[in-house]
Order: C-alpha cells, then sequence, then structure tokens
C-alpha cells in the first residue's frame, strides 16, 4: 500500500480487505510504503542506472531523488524501468505479506487456486504485460483473476486490487478508483 502518512493497516480476512488499524488490533500489519523505505528505494535506483547516463540526466535522476518528484520527472528512458521497479518491490512485499498469513492460518490457497473446473491462471500473462509496462492489462488480468476466484481464495486476492490501482498511478500518473470487479461474486456466504 502506498500510504505515506505513517498510518498503519491491518488485514481483514472476514471482509477480506486492508483497512485502518485500531488501538486494539494485533499484528500482522498490512505493508505499508514509509517515506524512509521510498527514499531507500529511490536511491537504490538511482545508484543502479547512474553508470550509463549523460551528466544531464544524471542531475535529473537526482534532483528526482533527492527532491521525491513524480516518475515524469525522470528521464523518458528510465520512466518504464522505475515503474517496474516499483511494481515489482511492491508485488514482492504483498506476496511475501500473504505467504505469512497463509504460513500462520495454515489456509492451503494453492489447492484452491488449482481445482479442476478452472482454467490455470494467467501468469504468463501478466508478467509479460508487467515486463512491456502495460499496466492496465495487468489489472485487467488481474481483475479477472479475482472475477474466476472462488470465495476461499477471494479474500487474499482482494489485496491485489490496491496494488494495481497504485502501479498504474504510478505508470500514468492517472488514479484508477475501481477495476472491472463485480464484487457480489466475491463476498462468502452468510
Amino acid at each position: 500500500m502506498m500510504d505515506l502518512s505513517g498510518r498503519q493497516y491491518i488485514w481483514d480476512q472476514p471482509e477480506g480487505i486492508a483497512r485502518l488499524a485500531r488501538s486494539n488490533d494485533k499484528p500482522p500489519y498490512f505493508p505499508t510504503m514509509t517515506r524512509t523505505e521510498l527514499a531507500k528505494w529511490r536511491a537504490e535506483f538511482t545508484q543502479s542506472v547512474s553508470g550509463g547516463l549523460s551528466a544531464d540526466q544524471t542531475a535529473l535522476v537526482r534532483r528526482w531523488e533527492e527532491e521525491n518528484l513524480r516518475t515524469a520527472a525522470l528521464p523518458a528512458q528510465l520512466q518504464p524501468r522505475w515503474n517496474r521497479e516499483m511494481t515489482r518491490r511492491v508485488r514482492r512485499r504483498l506476496m511475501d505479506f500473504f505467504s505469512s498469513i497463509r504460513r500462520a492460518t495454515e489456509i492451503d490457497l494453492q489447492d484452491a487456486s488449482t481445482t479442476a473446473d478452472r482454467e490455470p491462471e494467467p501468469v504468463d500473462e501478466i508478467a509479460a504485460a508487467r515486463d512491456a509496462g502495460d499496466f492496465f492489462s495487468v489489472g485487467e488480468l488481474l481483475a479477472a483473476k479475482l472475477h474466476s476466484a472462488d470465495t476461499q481464495a477471494a479474500g487474499p486476492l482482494l489485496a491485489v486490487a490496491p496494488a494495481v490501482t497504485n502501479a498504474i498511478f504510478a505508470a500514468s500518473s492517472k488514479r484508477i478508483r475501481t477495476l472491472p470487479i463485480d464484487t457480489n461474486l466475491l463476498k462468502l456466504p452468510s
């Protein structure tokens, strides 16, 4: 989650959402980006790309890092690379978070996601779209994955929607408020 305010969120398993943590909530807290972490990621990115840049490009990248500017302030050829890097890091954090929850609650989502009555997951399509910088297609593919999820697997998958909308924003500076997900299909039966 890209909320740099310092607020803590918790994964509400019964509701299938990340929500602001209350004073009586216990960990695990939902992974939320801090300003310090973002600054570290930017510094690492700056260091990784600084070797092959002109003096003007290096100055733009350093200014982007130091002044915490939008992605559009980077040289054009580095913008997709930064967006992929951010998406990769956020995705890794979410995967680690949900893996830890899965281990803690002993839910085997792998079995739920490989039932015989469903098509295989579009992992290759998602990776190809992500690598091409086509974040809207990534969102559509993930939304399709959510649409086909059974109720047992749907909870942890719902966290993907905020990550997808944040990745779209990071890539395009356009805020997407909703994804084409029929939430009625994702509600757990009473």
